[in-house]
């Protein structure tokens, strides 16, 4: 899938949140697909496709607290891992 970078760029733009391209959404995004606890490949594109990562960063940012990206990351995994169990049950 490309270098980091570009594949970091690809998930947000070629997703249902083209219009994400925010410090927080693009940290939240590096983070995750640094941690490995998600598998990268076509299937993270689709399950992207179904997250409205603008609803959700603005959700962590009006939270005090830790940081708003690393708390979009948490949540992204979260969301993710539950869509491949679905899937996978």
């Amino acid at each position: 899938m490309g270098g980091a970078p570009g594949a970091l760029l690809r998930l947000i733009v070629e997703t249902g949140s083209g219009g994400e391209l925010h410090a927080g959404t693009i940290s939240a995004i590096s983070i995750i697909l640094q941690s490995g606890m998600v598998e990268i490949g076509g299937s993270l594109f689709e399950r992207l496709d179904g997250i409205d990562l603008g609803r959700l960063r603005r959700t962590w940012c009006a939270l005090p607290g830790s940081t708003a990206s690393e708390l979009m990351a948490a949540a992204l995994v979260a969301l993710l891992q539950a869509q491949e169990m679905a899937r996978t049950a």
